[in-house]
């Protein structure tokens, strides 16, 4: 993920690895995280983090 502040000129980067588990929405079991953009199809993931 990456951010970037055209005022302060600042870039924060955020590096999350594709095999952490999360658990899905109505889920019980634990799923990789990577696979939540296919599932899901999401406009943004920063507000599903």
């Amino acid at each position: 993920m990456a951010s970037i502040n055209t005022k302060t000129k600042l870039i924060s980067l955020l590096s999350i690895p594709r095999d952490i588990y999360v658990e899905y929405p109505g889920e019980t079991n634990g799923n990789k995280i990577n696979g939540l953009y296919a599932k899901y199809k999401f406009e943004s993931g920063s507000d599903k983090i």
